[in-house]
């Protein structure tokens, strides 16, 4: 499965139309807001273009709430795989991702095949020694899933502060 520049693109004005409509309070007409990945992935089945706007409400419902049971308990519901293998992997890298950074424990539903990507990297950036950043920098649960972004693949989480990177010279 090649993912093309024209593909990255395209999916980069998506996300931002899809930003648009969520700020002015549009957006897919849910049954109801997604409150777990699986959740996200019932939501999208049908529908792979609302995957921008179901991610982005769970994860803003992910990250308000302040009880860690809690939180384990919107990643442990196992999702049926929609069939988007983009949108799976993405789910699957999520799960994975949040787990570890709010030191929760990782669903098994995480590791299983149609969460764990397809066979070809996808990098956000054509730039070759951009791509080579993306490489070192980018977190264990999307580099295993050949998704390439960045340090923080997740730019609107809301780290706990006993997770935050400290240097010795800022205290």
């Amino acid at each position: 499965m090649s993912y093309s520049d024209h593909e990255r693109e395209v999916d980069r004005k998506v996300w931002q139309f899809e930003e648009a409509i969520r700020f002015f309070g549009l957006g897919p007409p849910f049954e109801r807001e997604p409150r777990s990945l699986r959740d996200v992935a019932d939501a999208i089945r049908g529908h792979p273009d609302w995957y921008g706007c179901a991610m982005y409400t769970f994860m803003e419902a992910f990250f308000a709430e302040e009880s860690r049971a809690a939180r384990q308990v919107m990643l442990d519901p196992t999702p049926i795989p929609t069939g988007d293998w983009k949108n799976d992997t993405w789910i699957g890298a999520i799960g994975e991702h949040v787990a570890q950074r709010w030191n929760l424990l990782i669903p098994e539903w995480t590791q299983e095949e149609a969460f764990m990507g397809g066979k070809m990297p996808y990098f956000s950036t054509e730039f070759g020694t951009a791509r080579d950043i993306e490489i070192v920098e980018t977190p264990p649960a999307f580099r295993r899933r050949l998704i390439f972004g960045g340090a923080e693949p997740l730019m609107n989480a809301k780290f706990p502060n006993a997770m935050k990177v400290t240097m010795p010279y800022w205290n």
